[in-house]
């Protein structure tokens, strides 16, 4: 009867010298980014609209054709669309009565973003884009002086700027 009480007495000495339970925390962090890049471009291309008896030049009349650019976003942005400056000329131009301007239009998730012919930069905003397409055009108009024969270009910058919140 002995060992059994030794026994005993061993295994509740056992039990009373067992390891305290641990814990662990476990911690979850996560980033919301908005993001917006230009993945590339197509430049457009400037023609004479014949019904305006040569006095303007634009990329919606053909030959002319639309300038793109590939955006892709996440989150919050805005596109920025600049006014339109000439960066060429034919000899002889006379620009004392021109007007720049500037459209373009959102394609498939991006159809929402549009402006029709403004000689002003503007701004729009866009949620999550996944490479989506926006048509530029340019129009100079010179209803005083038209335009002599020769090469002329315009230049418009398009950016996407993220927002602070998604």
């Amino acid at each position: 009867m002995r060992v059994l009480v030794l026994r005993a007495f061993g295994v509740l000495a056992i039990l009373s010298f067992a390891a305290p339970a641990t814990a662990e925390d476990v911690f979850f962090d996560g980033d919301v980014l908005t993001s917006c890049s230009i993945e590339g471009h197509t430049n457009g291309a400037l023609a004479i609209d014949i019904t305006s008896g040569g006095t303007i030049l634009t990329s919606t009349t053909p030959p002319g054709s639309a300038g793109t650019v590939t955006i892709r976003a996440t989150g919050s942005n805005f596109i920025n669309v600049s006014a339109p400056t000439r960066t060429a000329q034919a000899a002889g131009y006379n620009a004392a009565s021109e007007v720049l301007e500037v459209s373009y239009q959102g394609v498939g998730t991006l159809s929402s973003v549009s402006q029709t012919f403004t000689n002003v930069g503007t701004s729009k905003p866009a949620t999550t884009l996944l490479a989506a397409i926006l048509n530029v055009n340019n129009r100079i108009t010179n209803t005083a002086n038209g335009f002599p024969l020769g090469t002329y270009q315009t230049k418009t910058t398009v950016t996407c700027t993220p927002t602070a919140q998604f």
